[in-house]
């Protein structure tokens, strides 16, 4: 836009001029595409298993699951919640919490996303009573709980794989492929979940592997810490890789403070990826996050900032600048007051003054006989009253004129430059900003 215009035409401020109209043009936000990725966050893996935990939800084949897992070790439990049963909403999610709870103890973080069954009152009494800290992700983006998203993907395979032509699932097929991925090895250290939770393999059907010798070793406790050491040096090495990879194309964004005015970029629905919704930033929570009030709706949501984009509303209102520079005097022209020519002052004879035309007096002057007094209003010419005389009366022809005190010189009506700080554009927003 800005290339076009500056090939036909050309005018001081051109490109604010431009990026101002691209910046109030509705169409053009609700159409623009979408920004690029936004840099990784660091991370710190947990020191132990069973420490941080992830939850979400998955639908399958009509049914409804649940997926809890470990983010050390990678081990994954999967629970039925039927809709309608106790094992559904809310309280189903707590049941659940509970028996995985029972088996490896309590956590002290709990990563899922903002479903209702996480964020309802129930679910949230129970973690403050057992002091789980609950981490909830953003709307729409998955990577904020990549973990949950991955246990998420092998668990539908595990269900994919397991169900029987009449669409029932087979519960011995999915426990043995379930042992079969405790068991696994991961790649990057060579040990699988199992032997991180339990030191040893766990038995399956493949019997014949439980007969090796180091499976009797009793001073399991040291294995378990050199096989804990192993897998945080493989966590710290995928995510230097990882995160290498993530912020090839990334770009920083401005933060948003609360009561910024945004659009909202659909990532589902008739129309994703277009920017037709507004609202308003509420909370600032941390790591690219913030909660908005979507206008119209007026339901609150938690989105990530890389599907923020800030905006100013535009106003019919022209708002005053405050001048901070040194106050200028007035332009208007002084009051001019009515001569005191053709008044008498004590001690002196009385001069009424002259038409400089005819060179006779415009006042008779006073007798000789009546006392010496200041003219009053009513002893003065309508003329004299209602229009001042802007410059004193001329002296009659051939004598000098009279002699004037010199007035004081007048202050320089030339306005002062206010000294302000250098400004930088800012395209995102709109405005200009102190450096």
């Amino acid at each position: 836009m800005e290339l076009r215009a500056r090939a036909m035409i050309f005018w001081p401020g051109i490109t604010a001029d431009i990026y101002k109209i691209r910046a109030e043009c509705d169409e053009c936000n609700k159409n623009a595409p979408s920004q690029a990725p936004l840099p990784s966050m660091p991370a710190t893996p947990p020191s132990t298993p069973f420490e941080a935990v992830f939850a979400d939800f998955l639908n399958f084949g009509g049914h409804h699951y649940l997926v809890v897992g470990d983010r050390f070790s990678g081990w994954v439990e999967i629970f039925a919640s039927p809709v309608g049963s106790p094992r559904a909403g809310a309280m189903g999610l707590i049941a659940s919490l509970c028996t995985f709870f029972a088996t490896f103890g309590v956590p002290e973080e709990l990563s899922s996303d903002g479903g209702p069954e996480f964020t309802a009152s129930a679910t949230r009494d129970f973690l403050y009573r057992w002091g789980i800290s609950h981490r909830v992700s953003s709307a729409q983006h998955p990577q904020s709980n990549g973990r949950a998203e991955v246990a998420v993907k092998s668990a539908k395979r595990l269900l994919r794989s397991n169900v029987g032509p009449t669409g029932v699932l087979d519960n011995d097929r999915l426990l043995c492929a379930l042992l079969q991925l405790r068991n696994t090895p991961d790649p990057d250290c060579n040990v699988s979940p199992a032997q991180i939770v339990f030191g040893k393999q766990l038995r399956n059907s493949f019997s014949f592997v439980n007969r090796q010798e180091k499976y009797s070793n009793p001073f399991v406790h040291p294995e378990w810490q050199e096989a804990w050491h192993s897998k945080e040096v493989a966590l710290r090495a995928r995510f230097v890789k990882s995160s290498e990879s993530l912020n090839e194309h990334v770009r920083p964004l401005r933060p948003i403070h609360d009561g910024d005015r945004c659009f909202i970029q659909n990532q589902v629905g008739n129309s994703p990826k277009r920017w037709d919704r507004t609202g308003t930033v509420v909370e600032t929570l941390g790591h690219d996050q913030y909660r908005i009030k979507v206008d119209g709706f007026g339901h609150l949501t938690t989105r990530n900032r890389k599907f923020l984009r800030a905006f100013v509303p535009a106003s019919t209102e022209i708002q005053e600048r405050a001048h901070t520079g040194p106050s200028m005097p007035s332009l208007a022209p002084p009051a001019l007051k009515p001569p005191d020519a053709a008044l008498p002052r004590p001690g002196l004879p009385y001069a009424a003054p002259r038409d400089p035309c005819t060179d006779t007096p415009c006042v008779a002057p006073p007798s000789p006989s009546a006392p010496h007094k200041r003219p009053t209003d009513d002893d003065l010419p309508a003329a004299t009253l209602s229009l001042p005389t802007l410059a004193p009366a001329l002296p009659p022809h051939g004598q000098p004129p009279p002699l004037s005190i010199a007035s004081p010189p007048t202050p320089s009506l030339r306005p002062c430059r206010a000294i302000r700080q250098p400004r930088v554009y800012e395209p995102e927003t709109g405005r200009w900003i102190s450096s």
